[in-house]
């Protein structure tokens, strides 16, 4: 929401008027399903010795995470980045975040300040937060971790 409804005074018996939000234009478009049904027939289960039910339903699950982790940064055109401006000044940018050992603490702290300010910290306290690292970003974090 771009902007967040709010509180009203109220008198018990007295009309009130329902409050006004926007939504902006990051949105999930679902106009396509998938679908992973894996036929288990109970004779042919009784006589494997290595693949059991919830190997195929733990195969089911690993090739959906892969499909919605592919399909997800797919649809990266309609997320908010966090770039070197945002990190330095607060005002986003076009200038990749240069990552290193010594700016770990800030890039996570600003994030953190971001969602703050965006009166995001109920939703990302339910749902997390998360960061996409490259991989030569993962090799600086785990030194960093390592080094702690």
């Amino acid at each position: 929401m771009s902007t967040v409804p709010s509180l009203q005074a109220h008198t018990r018996g007295t009309p009130y008027t329902y409050q006004v939000f926007t939504i902006t234009s990051e949105y999930v478009t679902i106009n396509q399903s998938q679908a992973l049904g894996i036929p288990i027939d109970r004779a042919d289960l009784a006589q494997l010795t290595f693949v059991k039910a919830m190997d195929l339903a733990e195969l089911q699950g690993q090739l959906i995470d892969e499909y919605l982790e592919t399909d997800m940064l797919a649809n990266h055109a309609m997320w908010t980045n966090f770039d070197a401006g945002t990190l330095a000044t607060g005002t986003a940018s076009t200038v990749a975040i240069d990552v290193d050992i010594n700016n770990i603490f800030k890039i996570i702290g600003r994030m953190k300040t971001k969602i703050s300010e965006a009166n995001g910290d109920t939703l990302a306290a339910r749902n997390g937060m998360a960061i996409i690292w490259l991989p030569t970003q993962f090799e600086i974090l785990e030194e960093f971790a390592a080094a702690r």
